[in-house]
């Protein structure tokens, strides 16, 4: 006869089932949000054609790069610490919470007087609240308190909601063609993603009183981290140097037509990101386990692989004709460079893998000369291209960036080869060369 199911087999299945649904769920808030923004850009540049899209564009660079300055890739170890704090949460939250003070109100005070001296767009008001929105967007605290926890549902379905909230007026806006509500609505959006989760993360307001007095611990903290914030620093304004580099040299109605077809990979980043946010917390605990390590590093690499070449594949031949029906004729330039800047995305899905890679290994200094090259590139590339053959120029760039900094950068130092290695390792290498890679790296780490 047949032996029963062990309980813990039937209990491990029931596991995998729930956090398959929570990971699903919060996957699905944050594919939501990018569709939110595809559909407000889609909208916008019907309404007004290329030159208020390249404004916008321009906008959310800028929002993105304070945000990543604010944080400075200091989420990642931020769980790190937060999972092994054991008793010493509410310390570990309290330097989080000094640490972001630290960081957001400088950034957004100077970044939203930088901006409102340009041209782009004449609308203190929209300007405001669009930057205010995205400060306190940037105060992740609750997220990362959840991420912590491995809460994952709650907090896909409290986006999901608040997105659901925002859309109607936003859409509005865009589709009158009215950049400065469009500005205001996506601030209160961003806004709204992290505030939502802030209950039951662990957040109490009282720890900002606390926080304010204690300043210094949060100085302590990013200078502690400082190589951590600095290359991650380097690697948002690397991805986004491009759409400034077009500003500068073409216009904002370039911006329009190469941010269209670069924005679906923007897309992938938060997807990326996400995705690599739950596989984040297996990596960690199976860290000091060679076997464990190198079993979650070829799993992980795989399904990141996986998904970032499914990207690549589908933006390459579907994205052209996706975009000339959807944006109108006005933008068959974008449509022209889908293909070719389509090839960045399944780098951008690996860079993200790397770098929770580089924070459970600290090494620091390897993802700040690696995003240092990245950025050194990019621009390079951008000046060099963008001369001669415009947007698509700006594209190949984009395309050629990606690896050839990985190879500047990384595979020539053995510490950055040890980490390409359990990064692509589920992709190339065998078991046996993985689990040794993991050794070395364990090693090295204690």
């Amino acid at each position: 006869m047949k032996a029963p199911t062990p309980g813990p087999q039937r209990g491990g299945f029931r596991k995998l089932v729930s956090t398959a649904t929570s990971t699903g769920i919060l996957t699905a808030g944050i594919v939501l949000r990018v569709l939110s923004l595809f559909v407000l850009t889609i909208l916008l540049g019907r309404s007004t054609g290329a030159n208020e899209l390249g404004a916008l564009s321009l906008l959310l660079a800028g929002a993105a790069l304070m945000q990543s300055i604010s944080v400075g890739g200091l989420a990642g170890a931020a769980v790190h610490k937060l999972l092994t704090s054991g008793d010493n949460v509410n310390s570990a939250l309290l330097a989080l919470v000094s640490s972001r003070l630290v960081l957001i109100f400088p950034t957004f005070l100077i970044g939203t007087l930088l901006i409102a001296s340009t041209e782009i767009i004449d609308s203190p008001v929209g300007i405001a609240v669009f930057f205010a929105g995205y400060a306190i967007g940037a105060f992740d605290v609750g997220e990362l308190g959840k991420s912590a926890k491995g809460h994952f549902l709650s907090m896909g379905i409290a986006r999901i909601l608040a997105v659901i909230v925002v859309a109607a007026p936003k859409f509005i806006a865009a589709n009158q063609g009215d950049l400065a509500g469009v500005l205001i609505w996506q601030g209160c959006e961003a806004a709204l993603w992290q505030l939502v989760v802030l209950p039951g993360s662990g957040f109490k307001l009282r720890l900002l009183g606390s926080a304010f007095r204690q300043l210094k611990s949060g100085f302590e903290q990013v200078w502690t981290l400082r190589s951590l914030w600095l290359g991650n620093v380097l690697s948002s304004l690397a991805q986004r140097i491009d759409i400034f580099i077009v500003g500068a040299l073409i216009g904002q109605s370039g911006v329009g037509q190469y941010s269209t077809a670069s924005r679906p990979v923007e897309a992938s980043v938060i997807l990326a990101t996400s995705m690599v946010t739950v596989l984040f917390n297996g990596l960690v605990r199976s860290s000091h386990t060679p076997s464990r390590y190198a079993r979650n590093c070829r799993k992980s690499g795989r399904i990141v692989g996986l998904m970032g070449l499914v990207a690549t594949l589908l933006l390459a031949f579907a994205g052209p004709p996706l975009i000339e029906w959807l944006y109108g004729p006005e933008f068959s330039a974008a449509a022209a460079l889908m293909p070719i800047y389509a090839i960045s995305t399944f780098f951008v899905f690996q860079r993200q893998f790397l770098s929770r890679l580089i924070i459970i290994e600290k090494a620091y200094n390897v993802s700040l000369v690696n995003n240092l090259t990245m950025l050194l590139c990019s621009a390079g590339l951008n000046f060099a291209l963008i001369p001669y053959f415009g947007v698509l120029g700006a594209a190949i760039a984009a395309a050629v960036a990606h690896p050839l900094s990985l190879g500047m950068s990384m595979a020539t130092t053995k510490r950055g080869r040890r980490l390409l290695g359990l990064a692509f390792g589920g992709l190339v290498l065998s078991k046996r060369l993985v689990r040794l890679t993991a050794h070395r790296a364990i090693d090295e780490r204690q």
